[in-house]
């Protein structure tokens, strides 16, 4: 009989999300929603241009002076791009007060930032 209750409450689960994909579906496809996204993606995209343009150019630099220092930089700088990006919209999702992505993007930064500290202390 527990087999069974799991199965019920698998089958739960698995409505439950069908229906929050659903509504997140619909609500995606509203005109105001269009505006809300794009004014959330835009800093996201200027902190991956800026990051990325950044370290490339410290790269470059130190290629061409063969300077590791500069490298060292640019390289840490590339790998901080994406958890910019994270930091961005979550901060972006706290304004919009959509707590939801807000919290999924907290999580994500949080995976991101064990990752880094496990790297260091290693």
């Amino acid at each position: 009989m527990p087999a069974i209750r799991a199965l019920d409450k698998l089958e739960d689960i698995l409505a439950s999300s069908e229906n929050f994909l659903q509504r997140m579906h619909e609500r995606g496809n509203e005109p105001h929603q269009h505006k809300q996204l794009n004014r959330l993606f835009m800093p996201s995209e200027a902190a991956l241009m800026v990051g990325l343009a950044l370290s490339t150019g410290l790269l470059v630099v130190g290629l061409i002076l063969g300077a590791p220092g500069p490298l060292r930089w640019g390289i840490v700088l590339l790998m901080l791009t994406p958890v910019a990006r994270v930091a961005v919209v979550t901060v972006g999702l706290a304004l919009e007060r959509d707590w939801t992505f807000m919290l999924v993007s907290l999580f994500v930064l949080a995976v991101l930032a064990s990752g880094i500290w496990l790297a260091v202390h290693r």
